[in-house]
């Protein structure tokens, strides 16, 4: 022994290969150390993230639901639903918990209205939507290694990690489908989810992890929107706008009320309004291998950010910047008051996965 410590591979996920290919800089704020001398954790966790976590555990939770005392017992809707909005709520507690130990306080209210807005839009979710057959493997974690640059065997230096909500079978097409839930601002068109990587590269390591192969991805998409009630005009009678963001049931209840006839033009609108959508993606031939090659030049990238051989490039564009958490710091990184205000500082990510 020459008393060395072993090397460990360095992990990678989907969100810092994201990361990377978007913003250099902002990969370097979250993951390097070039810009502020550290990694940059947010002491906040932001609103939409909070809601993407738990809207993920608990739709996962209803789709998945079995009774734990008798697996042949007739289902319970009741149970389910009861599962789901269970699971929301541990979620969210357990956001509030993470951001207690970085010293932010979340008012009660605050945390009140979240989560009964995201109460409300499951409810309504698991109103309007079929439950998937035989769910299972709940946020089933994967951690693989990329294969190596010459592509005959598994990397010692990189490996891709990341969760999965779910997998099912389909009868009608066999094999793994592996099966993601999504809040959105706006359902995704279906040429965009077919360019995702994001899935691609989860069904490449779900196969290398067991050996099944995985023909295809299940995009189950909601809105991030509570349905609004019927609205009353001042005149007393129902709104006649077509872009009311509300539901037939809740316009004709309305109509009904106030002794109205509903009108079909808005009916035919409100059948037709998507709240959620559900996409299933079959696999091209080679896709995967396809995946497996995007892979091993992402660790390259990520390689050139650790090894100081690229200087993380601002890449400011409005879509990128709004919204990015580093926003606050990124034009001066040198200001650590500042930084350490909103941030906790953490190590570069090559050296979280050292022992």
């Amino acid at each position: 022994m020459n008393g060395k410590r072993p090397r460990v591979a360095r992990s990678l996920s989907y969100s810092e290969i994201s990361t990377a290919l978007t913003c250099p800089a902002r990969w370097d704020f979250a993951y390097g150390d070039q810009l502020a001398g550290s990694s940059l954790r947010r002491k906040a966790i932001a609103t939409i993230l909070s809601d993407g976590r738990a809207w993920g555990a608990a739709v996962a939770a209803w789709h998945a639901y079995r009774d734990a005392e008798n697996l042949d017992c007739v289902y319970d809707p009741q149970l389910a639903r009861q599962a789901a909005h269970s699971a929301l709520g541990w979620s969210y507690r357990q956001d509030i918990a993470e951001q207690a130990e970085s010293g932010v306080y979340v008012a009660p209210e605050i945390e009140v209205a979240q989560t009964n807005r995201l109460h409300a839009l499951l409810e309504h979710y698991m109103e309007t939507s079929e439950r998937l057959p035989n769910l299972t493997q709940l946020e089933g974690y994967f951690d693989v290694p990329l294969r190596s640059r010459n592509g005959g065997q598994a990397s010692t230096k990189y490996r891709f990690e990341g969760r999965i909500d779910g997998f099912t079978v389909l009868e009608s097409q066999g094999g793994e489908w592996i099966v993601e839930f999504k809040l959105r601002g706006q359902l995704t068109p279906r040429k965009q989810l077919d360019l995702d990587r994001q899935q691609l590269w989860y069904a490449w390591a779900r196969q290398q992890l067991t050996g099944n192969p995985v023909v295809g991805v299940i995009m189950d998409e909601r809105l991030n929107r509570v349905p609004d009630e019927a609205r009353t005009l001042a005149s007393g009678k129902p709104s006649e706008a077509v872009s009311e963001l509300t539901t037939e049931a809740s316009y004709v209840e309305l109509c009904e009320e106030l002794g109205e006839e509903p009108l079909p033009a808005k009916i035919e609108a409100l059948r037709a309004r998507r709240w959620q959508q559900r996409v299933e993606i079959l696999f091209r031939p080679n896709q995967l291998e396809e995946a497996s090659r995007e892979l091993v030049a992402a660790g390259q990238v990520i390689h050139e950010l650790d090894a100081g051989d690229k200087w993380p490039i601002r890449n400011a564009h409005k879509h990128i910047c709004s919204g990015c958490r580093f926003s606050d710091v990124c034009p001066n990184p040198d200001d650590t008051l500042y930084i350490d205000t909103l941030y906790d500082r953490v190590p570069p990510k090559r050296e979280r996965t050292r022992e």
